[in-house]
């Protein structure tokens, strides 16, 4: 076929009339986004460790205080059945509760902040909208009436601010008040423990050259107990010019608890020395020994009722402290607020009055940006504060002694009043079930359980269609090391007995770590690690305007589903990509 310039031309202008039609669809219909992203939203997030170990036959489990201090409720005897999380003994743990309330306090008023900064993206919003529109007259008056309005809340502020500075300085002096008491009676208490209980032990015993008055069989022992009899007659000395001092300067009156309390420690090792010697004694009878310890027993409590006394002293002047500060800060956030008010109704006066120019709708848009930044910022302070509820209360989990599992007590030797040490085995609970789990956890794993931690298990002989409960009851602090990696035994309790568990059957375990409600959460994999930091990529504006934003966020708690909760640098909503689409 021969082909003529006509329809070589003819040709032509079809292409280009093609290509021309092919641009105009393209920029009626272009691509929504080239990027694939999830919008970050609030769900539940648990995190799972899972492990494989083996059914053995049940044990007892020993139980003791992560910290010493005054057993306050005993709640359980020998031979009483008790369920898992049932509270066995605590020790006080008043102040720590009093933080912990006014911790609760502050998550409340930084709600109540966030919801006052919420409320200014309203008004600075509406005002944005208002200058858009133009001012009428009644408008402009009622701005003169905001005005008015936060001046007089300001004076209020700053008034109350000066009250709740002299309040706190009153109630801190009032906590130092009583210090001297505390001195006299911790002098009062030491001279009955060296004086009194011990004099009798002693040749000269108020002398710098004591001499005890029977034969030990150790020399080194009694070297060293009239030694610490000495630095105790001397401790004495200073205790008694302390509990005589005079000073109102509050310095001066804690440096002078902090130095009782030093002495104290001074004669409670000299008691303790002296007890030593009683026990190495040659030649005393028995009614003289019993007689000698008696007399050390009575002074060393004494001397612990006064330790006792001077750290709850200084444990009131700390919480004091933390009060009146929270109390002052508080004050100075209202003025803060009120200035901040204030300054923005005059502003949205002096807008309405002048009415609105191009420069005042950009420095009005960019306040509404401004009351947006402070929405986030507040956001993290709830966050913030929620954080530090959550670390008090683990720090009051510390403060009882819970059943790890369901059981009968075998051991109970907590009294109320008693001072306990940590670390010490107060409480023993034997399992009601016949078998456990003992199962070696990684390295990399064991940081994320504890005891108590619910756990479903699955046993090779029956499946995946059984599934029996169970929960963590120790975790050994020794590390086994198994094909050169470190891994920790952790125990687990089945929560029910059933004929079909039978020992030595291999179990697979997946334990409960943690659960966190109402989570920001969003997949891992939009997660990037660079430079030490994390990192994420969020999607702005829409279709052809689109752009990509790196952002450096703080995560908390992986998931096992494969998401990861996001702390700090995230907003609910937000658009998150996670990759980009193949054309």
């Amino acid at each position: 076929m021969k082909v003529t310039r006509k329809s070589i031309l003819i040709g032509g202008f079809a292409l280009a009339g093609g290509l021309i039609v092919y641009g105009l669809v393209g920029s009626f219909f272009p691509d929504k986004t080239k990027y694939d992203f999830v919008v970050a939203e609030r769900k539940t997030i648990t995190q799972e460790v899972s492990v494989t170990g083996r059914v053995q036959p049940a044990q007892s489990v020993d139980l003791a205080f992560e910290r010493g201090g005054k057993i306050a409720l005993v709640s359980t005897r020998v031979n009483d059945q008790v369920v898992a999380g049932q509270v066995l003994v605590s020790i006080g743990s008043s102040e720590l509760s009093a933080e912990l309330s006014r911790s609760l306090a502050y998550v409340e008023s930084a709600r109540a902040g966030l919801l006052q900064y919420q409320a200014a993206v309203d008004r600075e919003q509406a005002r944005l909208d208002e200058l858009k529109q133009g001012s009428r007259e009644e408008e402009i008056r009622l701005a003169e009436t905001r005005v008015l309005n936060a001046q007089k809340a300001l004076e209020d502020a700053r008034i109350n601010v000066e009250q709740v500075t002299n309040k706190a300085a009153i109630d801190l002096v009032n906590a130092y008040d009583t210090i001297r008491d505390v001195l006299r009676d911790a002098y009062a208490k030491t001279d009955d423990a060296v004086s009194r209980q011990t004099d009798k032990l002693f040749y000269n015993g108020a002398t710098n050259d004591p001499r005890l008055s029977f034969v030990i069989l150790h020399r080194q022992i009694q070297l060293d107990t009239e030694y610490k009899r000495t630095l105790s007659v001397q401790a004495l000395e200073k205790l008694k010019s302390l509990s005589t001092i005079q000073s109102t300067n509050l310095v001066q009156l804690g440096e002078a608890l902090a130095e009782s309390r030093r002495q104290l420690l001074i004669v409670t090792d000299f008691l303790q020395k002296a007890n030593e010697a009683i026990i190495d004694s040659s030649g005393l009878t028995v009614a003289v020994v019993d007689s000698y310890r008696t007399s050390i027993t009575t002074g060393l409590s004494n001397v612990n009722a006064a330790l006792a006394a001077i750290n709850a002293q200084e444990q009131k002047i700390a919480a004091q402290k933390i009060t009146s500060q929270n109390s002052v800060a508080g004050a100075e956030a209202q003025v803060n607020t009120a200035e901040s008010n204030l300054a923005a109704a005059q502003g949205e006066l002096n807008l309405k009055r002048a009415g609105a120019s191009g420069q005042e709708l950009a420095a009005q848009a960019a306040a509404v940006k401004q009351a947006q930044a402070n929405v986030a910022s507040q956001q993290a302070q709830v966050r913030q504060a929620l954080s530090s509820v959550a670390a008090i209360r683990a720090q009051l989990d510390g403060f009882s002694i819970r059943a790890p599992f369901n059981g009968i007590v075998t051991k109970q030797d907590a009294k109320p009043g008693e001072i306990i040490g940590a670390n010490m085995p107060v409480v023993s609970v034997i399992s009601d079930a016949k078998f456990e789990i003992e199962a070696n956890v990684p390295e990399i794993d064991v940081a994320k359980i504890k005891v108590g931690n619910r756990a479903t298990t699955t046993l090779d002989a029956y499946g995946n269609d059984a599934v029996f409960a169970a929960s963590v009851i120790t975790i050994d602090p020794a590390e086994t090391i198994i094909e050169g990696v470190s891994t920790y035994k952790v125990k687990l309790q089945f929560e029910q007995e059933d004929e079909r568990i039978k020992s030595g059957m291999t179990a697979n375990v997946i334990i409960m770590a943690a659960r966190q409600e109402n989570a920001l959460v969003i997949p891992q994999r939009a997660v990037i690690e660079q430079d030490g930091k994390k990192i994420i990529r969020l999607l702005r504006g829409e279709g052809r305007k689109q752009a990509v934003e790196e952002v450096t966020v703080k995560t908390g708690l992986r998931g096992s589903d494969g998401n990861v909760e996001i702390l700090e640098g995230l907003q609910e909503g937000d658009k998150v990509v996670v990759g980009e689409k193949v054309k």
